[in-house]
This record gives C-alpha cells, sequence and structure tokens, in this order.
C-alpha cells in the first residue's frame, strides 16, 4: 500500500475498494444463518411483502389487517429486493449489507479531516461490533445509519459552500433529513441538531438563520405528518409511547412532563447510555450483566465525551450538533435497554474514542506522534477483540432459528391449527412469518397497531381467538387473560417450556 495513504488526503478508488471488499467479506457471516423474524423484525417483513406486492403497508398478521405504523423507508429499501428474489432473507440481509458498505463508502470520501489510514481503521472497529450484527438484521438500524452518515456529510459541505444552495449540496441535505425522519421516528432529531448547525453561522448568520428555518421546516414535516395519522397522539404528552410508565404496556398510564418520575428516567436513561454507547462498539445486544462488566465499560465512555468535546472545541461538525439533539429524545424513552440505540451513532462514535484516547495519551507522553499510534493501537486492539468474537459466533441467538425453542414451538404448533384460526402467542409476527396462520399478542405489551385494533377492542367488535401458545415465563399473565375471559384450555400440550392449547367459547369483555 503506498505510503500516501498515511497523509492526510483522500485515498484513491482501488483503495476504497479493496477496504470495502474486505469489509464486505467481514459481514458474509451475518448473510446466511437462519433467519427468525421477531417483533420489529416480523413487522418490516409484512410492510415489505406488501409494498413488494403493490399494496399498502398492513400488519397482515392480524386478523382485521390494520394499517402498519412503522416508518416506511426501510420497507420501501427493501421491497424490490423482495420482489426480484422472492422474499428471501438472505437477499434482503445482503442488500442492507450494502447500505452499510456504502456508508463506509461515504465516511472513505468525506472523513477529511481525518488521514486515511485513521479512516480505514476507524471503519474496521465500527463494522466489527453491533454494526455487524444489524447487517443481518432486517430492521431499519443499518438504513438510517446510511442515511444519516449521508445527510451528516451533506449538511457540512452545504455549510461550507458560498453560495445558499452549496452547488447541490443543499438540496441534497433537506431530502435525506427528510429521509431520516421517515426511516426511524428520532430521526427528527436530525432535522433539529441540522437546523441548529446551520443556524450557528457567525460570519453569515443571516443565511444560517435562512438554512436552518428551512431545513428544520422541510426536515420535520414529512414525519411529524406521516406519525400524527399512523401514530395519534406520538406528539402529545399525554398519549405519547415516549412518555409511558412502561414502554411496553400502555395501560400503566403516561409520566408526566417537568416531573420527579420523568427526572428520575432521565438519570436512570443517563446511567445505561454510559455502558451501552461503549457497549456498542462491541459484538453485543446487551451491556455486560456483571457490575464488573459494566464498570470495565465507563473508561471508555469517559474517553468518548472527551473526544465528543474535542471535536467540538476545534471545529465542530454536523454530527457534533446531531448527537445532543439525539441524546436528548433518547433519554426520555422507556425502552433504552440495548445497544442497537447507540449503533447508528457508532461512526461517531469510534471517531470520538480515537480522539479522546489520543487527548488522553498526549497529556501523558505530550509528543502528537506518540498519542497518535497509542489511539490507533487502541483501536486496533478493540478491533481484534471484535474480529475474535466474530470468529466464534455461532449465531445460537433471538434472531436465529439456530437451537431456538420458540421457532420449534411454533412450527410444531403450527400443525394442530387449521388455516383460519386466529392464535394468541408470544410473538404474533414471527409466527405469521413463519407459519401464514393469523395472530395476535396475548399481552398489551406487545401490541404493535393501535388501540382499535388491539385484543380488547378485537373481542369487543365479536372477533374470535381459537388457540393460545405461549412460554413459561408468561404463564402468569396468560392465567389472568383466561380468567378475566372466563375461558379454558382444552387439550393443553407442552414441550420444552412452551404450552399449546385451544379456546373453548368465549365470552364478551
Amino acid at each position: 500500500m503506498s505510503a500516501e495513504i498515511f497523509s492526510q488526503g483522500k485515498m484513491n478508488r482501488k483503495q476504497v475498494a479493496f477496504w470495502i471488499f474486505l469489509l464486505a467479506l467481514l459481514t458474509a457471516p451475518t448473510w446466511f444463518y437462519p433467519y427468525f423474524p421477531r417483533f420489529d423484525s416480523g413487522a418490516y417483513l409484512m410492510g415489505i411483502r406488501c409494498l413488494a406486492a403493490g399494496q399498502w403497508p398492513k400488519v397482515l398478521s392480524h386478523p382485521l389487517q390494520p394499517p402498519a405504523t412503522y416508518p416506511p423507508v426501510t420497507m420501501l429499501l427493501l421491497a424490490p429486493v423482495h420482489r426480484l428474489f422472492g422474499g428471501n432473507t438472505v437477499a434482503l440481509r445482503l442488500a442492507l449489507s450494502a447500505c452499510w458498505l456504502l456508508a463506509v463508502g461515504l465516511i472513505f470520501r468525506w472523513w477529511d479531516r481525518e488521514p486515511p489510514l485513521r479512516r480505514v481503521w476507524l471503519a474496521v472497529l465500527a463494522g466489527s461490533g453491533s454494526v455487524w450484527l444489524y447487517c443481518g438484521r432486517i430492521q431499519s438500524e443499518i438504513p438510517y445509519l446510511l442515511i444519516s452518515v449521508a445527510a451528516l456529510a451533506a449538511l457540512d459541505r452545504w455549510k461550507r459552500a458560498e453560495r445558499f444552495w452549496g452547488g447541490g449540496w443543499g438540496p441534497a441535505a433537506l431530502a435525506l433529513v427528510a429521509l431520516a425522519g421517515l426511516t426511524r421516528q428520532i430521526g427528527l432529531m436530525l432535522a433539529a441538531g441540522g437546523a441548529i448547525y446551520l443556524s450557528f453561522d457567525q460570519r453569515r448568520w443571516k443565511r444560517g438563520l435562512a438554512a436552518g428555518a428551512l431545513l428544520l421546516a422541510i426536515g420535520l414535516t414529512p414525519g411529524v405528518a406521516l406519525y400524527s395519522v399512523t401514530q395519534p397522539g406520538q406528539f402529545s404528552p399525554e398519549k405519547s409511547s415516549l412518555m409511558r410508565r412502561d414502554g411496553w404496556n400502555p395501560e400503566k398510564g403516561q409520566i408526566r412532563p417537568a416531573s420527579r418520575e420523568l427526572l428520575g428516567r432521565l438519570k436512570s436513561n443517563v446511567a445505561e447510555s454510559l455502558t451501552l454507547a461503549p457497549a456498542s462498539l462491541f459484538v453485543r445486544d446487551f451491556a455486560p450483566a456483571t457490575r464488573v462488566g459494566r464498570w470495565s465499560l465507563l473508561p471508555l465512555s469517559l474517553l468518548l465525551v472527551i473526544g465528543y468535546f474535542r471535536r467540538w472545541r476545534s471545529e465542530p461538525a454536523a454530527a457534533e450538533f446531531y448527537l445532543p439533539c439525539y441524546l436528548a429524545l433518547l433519554w426520555i424513552t422507556p425502552w433504552l435497554v440495548e445497544t442497537r440505540f447507540f449503533t447508528v451513532l457508532v461512526p461517531w462514535l469510534v471517531l470520538y474514542l480515537y480522539e479522546g484516547t489520543e487527548w488522553l495519551a498526549l497529556r501523558v507522553a505530550r509528543r502528537e506522534p506518540v498519542a497518535r499510534h497509542f489511539a490507533t493501537a487502541v483501536v486496533l486492539l478493540l478491533a481484534g477483540v471484535n474480529l475474535v468474537s466474530i470468529g466464534q459466533y455461532r449465531f445460537v441467538d433471538r434472531w436465529s432459528l439456530i437451537q431456538n425453542d420458540e421457532a420449534e414451538a411454533y412450527q410444531l404448533y403450527a400443525n394442530w391449527l387449521d388455516p383460519r384460526d386466529v392464535v394468541l402467542t408470544h410473538d404474533p409476527f414471527a409466527f405469521f412469518m413463519m407459519t401464514g396462520i393469523r395472530a395476535m399478542s396475548y399481552t398489551a405489551g406487545e401490541q404493535k397497531y393501535q388501540p382499535p385494533y388491539r385484543l380488547p377492542a378485537y373481542l369487543q367488535n365479536g372477533g374470535r381467538v381459537n388457540a393460545i401458545l405461549y412460554p413459561d415465563a408468561d404463564a402468569e399473565a396468560v392465567k389472568k387473560l383466561l380468567q378475566a375471559q372466563g375461558w379454558e384450555v382444552k387439550n393443553p400440550q407442552s414441550q420444552k417450556h412452551w404450552n399449546f392449547g385451544r379456546l373453548d367459547q368465549q365470552k364478551p369483555l
């Protein structure tokens, strides 16, 4: 490799293609394992199937087939792949990996403040952690990551340009920011952060304010309009899912704004972020369960914070304005339990980690070359840890059919059902995608559709269910449901901690 890759500047196309090819090989194991379409993934697959057939996205698993409430961009992106390859999940996961590799290409091209080789090591670390896991999961994380990388790059170019529209960077930024809000709801924060970034222009403050206002209006309007229709009340504290006491159970009520309860959630989520953010750099879905494991991640969190403020003090880019807005919304949500909320930030997290490590080494060694080499060594060490983890990863997890008792139960008991039956089960989306039999959830917590289509309303309107399938862990919730409805389970069966039975004639609620 030529010496120029160690200097400031751009990589040539052959070098970029070489490293992207290696990263493609790295993601290959995530394409082929037998896929289990759990919860949100099953919902996206149903929407993709509808779009591929020329229909509006629906919750096909529900007997009434209500309209889907999930953001549409991921479904629109993958629908052509579904149509071309007959719904093959390998093809869909290949498409998601291609989105990540395209994001890497943008990183190599537009992180021009970093020497080329540094971009390579940062991309390897970014692509070998939780990003690697989500290249093989049919959800919105990877498409959102691509769109946000492109949007932030366009915002940076727009702000630097002399002309108002920036030679096309302005329209590109507007379109990409609007798409981000239609890919994930939290993408609306990209419009907020980008607007503040553009407005923060002391040299051309009038232009900055105009560009910021334009971005805020165009970036927010499509997403706000969509979610106001598909999720009524989402922007009202009294009804928003963000303000639920229990994110999975709307029946437990809402948290009031400016309350001690909300302050407690903020404190809890900030503390959780100190482990989830660095954990997202590794091949993990969750932070370590042990106290020692969680404490071991805190030094990395400190380096991330130092790196962020170091970038802010030197020359803040659009990402440095976006991140606080993203975290501000994330910290009030009731679902902050997985690394995936930080997976979409990983390219910037690895950059902040490098910056923070370099700053610390510089304070100790007092020599810039030594500090840079030390920071690079830390990045390479963490990437090496991830590569070892990838080499040992067996895909025996919640997303795979390998040794999956839930998937085995769905396949087994589907043989006992009539295709016209409606089943109450733990994950109705996965059950339908595997068996083609309609299903609903027996708990309030997993109702991924609006109140008129939830189980109580469905039963009140004369709906019927014919069987129930649940794990031992849900036995108490199922017992309460059966008692409330006056139902009895006929011919109960049990295998590997999963229980099945047909339901007798039900009485109305």
